[in-house]
């Protein structure tokens, strides 16, 4: 047994289903892409312009604004004129947007509990330095 590929096989099939649970549940087929540019302008807090958003996702501007342009179409997104300064356009969620993500958040965090309740108090704290360990990787490989 290869713990190695057995953990990367079981990684890839979470994120799948992760995917794939969000799309089919709330407006049929979300993308990738999509999703990014959702749960970026939900966890950035001040809305982003296109430029921005396009450097936060790493999406190439003229994709980002079409990807923006779907979801908007969708009432997940809206585009808006800067009050100080018209010519600078920035995007936020809508009320159906971040209730989209809140909903994927909420099903994400009642699905770990449930599979976090059948587990002793010792696994539990495995689990727990496994997220810390991971969220700290993540967080190192993003500066």
């Amino acid at each position: 047994m290869d713990i190695d590929k057995e953990l990367t096989a079981l990684t890839r099939e979470f994120a799948a289903l992760a995917q794939k649970d969000t799309c089919s549940r709330d407006i049929g087929h979300l993308s990738v892409l999509q999703l990014q540019v959702l749960t970026t302008l939900y966890f950035r807090g001040a809305p982003p312009t296109m430029s921005e958003l396009a450097e936060d996702t790493d999406i190439f501007l003229p994709s980002a604004s079409v990807i923006v342009d779907k979801l908007e179409e969708h009432r997940l997104v809206e585009r808006y004129h800067r009050p100080d300064d018209r010519r600078i356009i920035q995007v936020r969620l809508t009320s159906k947007g971040a209730g989209l993500i809140e909903r994927h958040l909420q099903t994400a965090e009642r699905t770990l509990k449930q599979a976090l309740g059948t587990l002793s108090d010792s696994d539990k704290k495995v689990v727990l330095r496994f997220f810390e360990r991971y969220l700290h990787a993540l967080r190192e490989s993003q500066r």
